[in-house]
């Protein structure tokens, strides 16, 4: 059996009532579905990776809106176009020139985790232990699509559909060549499995992350969750390890799993055990 973990930070599990509150002002929730976005990326390759994480956030489409631009404002007064996690921590691209500055950069990452959870965002990630996949035999591995980030974006949807049910998700992923036509191909093949998943999955959108603040913040959580999951062989570094605090992707908060049986038809039939907040009205 193939195990793909998920976090869910329960400081955002305040959503739901907030969410209430919400869909009660704008519509008749019992009449018409909320609209809920998720926003996910991916972090590390399975070739290289020990592991591999996949996750993001997911709020209402107003709260997705409202975050773009407090998130802006942070950034421009970094004088930065846009923020990723790679570039932070090894100096790159638009962090290239902060060398010297990073007390800067590591108090503009925290003020931005901060607004991830300020945002009452709920918090999903999916880190994935490669050497699990890799000792599966070749005709399994095909069957999860050759790579575990398949895995992972099947847990994101499953964690949406159990956690908000009666409402219409629309998910959005980090454009990448590499993975999108097979995120399609897998979203497809969910809708078609699923009654729920055609009832309630109405959108995959891809986008670039440089225009997108919630898929940097999606960066942020998948990078910061992979990091944590890799403790035993590799400390975090000090800023990392605050931003998994504030983001609360502890291992000890894991609150759920979503498996595989290797002997059933891989995507498309795994299931979800464990503690997955609803949604109430």
């Amino acid at each position: 059996m193939l195990f793909v973990e998920r976090t869910v930070a329960p400081e955002c599990l305040a959503l739901w009532d907030d969410i209430a509150a919400i869909g009660g002002q704008l519509m008749p929730i019992r009449e018409t579905s909320l609209l809920i976005q998720g926003s996910f990326d991916e972090s590390g390759k399975l070739n290289d990776s020990e592991i591999v994480a996949f996750g993001g956030c997911v709020g209402t489409s107003a709260q997705m809106s409202a975050l773009l631009p407090v998130w802006s404002t942070l950034l421009e007064g970094a004088k930065l176009a846009h923020t990723s996690m790679k570039e932070a921590m090894h100096f790159r691209g638009t962090y290239e020139k902060w060398k010297d500055r990073i007390a800067d950069r590591d108090s503009l990452l925290r003020a931005l985790a901060r607004l991830v959870i300020d945002s009452k965002l709920m918090i999903v990630a999916t880190p994935m232990t490669s050497s699990d996949f890799k000792a599966l035999p070749p005709a399994q591995q095909k069957k999860f699509g050759g790579d575990l980030q398949y895995c992972g974006f099947e847990a994101c949807v499953s964690v949406m559909l159990h956690a908000l049910p009666g409402a219409s998700l629309h998910i959005l992923c980090d454009l990448s060549e590499e993975y999108s036509e097979k995120c399609v191909r897998l979203f497809h093949k969910l809708r078609n499995k699923d009654a729920l998943a055609k009832k309630s999955c109405y959108a995959l959108t891809f986008a670039d992350d440089e225009r997108l603040p919630g898929l940097q913040a999606a960066d942020m959580i998948a990078y910061c969750a992979r990091a944590e999951h890799l403790r035993a062989s590799k400390q975090p570094e000090p800023i990392i390890d605050e931003l998994i605090s504030i983001l609360g992707l502890s291992a000890d908060q894991i609150s759920a799993s979503f498996s595989y049986r290797t002997d059933e038809d891989g995507l498309g039939h795994g299931f979800l055990e464990g503690d997955i907040p609803k949604w109430k009205d």
